[in-house]
């Protein structure tokens, strides 16, 4: 974020773009409304003909992951350690899997997030699924700002009042393996 007056940590200058020049023309982004000054930017395109198996296991575990409360550990350990492309998760929150109802905010991207999707996927130790997060959601994340952790929901293995993750409680999750 070079000439940009914004520390990356907590930037809420970042939009949606779409690359107008080059061999990403067309392509949507986040970027600084600072632009010129700062060409930080998050890629938010998704080849989806090109799609990796690993991709495709982490699409697997993220839907568990919102669908299903029974496989909450196991999803979210999977989602925790293995989740860090924001494109893949842009592309994901705008999937028909996320349903536009009542407590849910429609992003700048189009994508949706529900209060506690939005808090799990903010312990993603990933600075950029921060950033995108924040930006794109800002009234979740104003609502997130100023809600007393003992609202939070409970998975055993986080703190909700340090937002810590005990990684070691989740580790055995991590390998993608036992979603086939």
């Amino acid at each position: 974020m070079e000439g940009c007056k914004h520390r990356l940590e907590d930037c809420r200058n970042l939009v949606p773009k779409t690359s107008r020049i080059g061999k990403f023309t067309g392509q949507k982004f986040l970027g600084c409304k600072e632009y010129p000054l700062c060409t930080y930017l998050i890629p938010l395109h998704l080849d989806e003909e090109n799609i990796t198996d690993n991709q495709k296991k982490i699409s697997k575990a993220f839907w568990l992951f919102v669908r299903s409360n029974s496989f909450m550990a196991a999803t979210f350990g999977a989602v925790y350690f293995n989740l860090r492309e924001v494109n893949l998760l842009d592309s994901l929150l705008r999937s028909d899997l996320i349903l536009p109802t009542d407590g849910v905010e429609v992003g700048l991207t189009k994508a949706k997030i529900y209060y506690q999707l939005f808090y799990y996927l903010f312990l993603i130790p990933s600075p950029e699924i921060k950033l995108y997060l924040i930006n794109n959601f800002p009234k979740t994340y104003s609502y997130f700002l100023v809600d007393d952790p003992k609202n939070r929901y409970f998975i055993e293995g986080i703190d909700n009042e340090k937002m810590v993750v005990n990684e070691d409680f989740f580790r055995e999750y991590s390998n993608l393996d036992f979603i086939s």
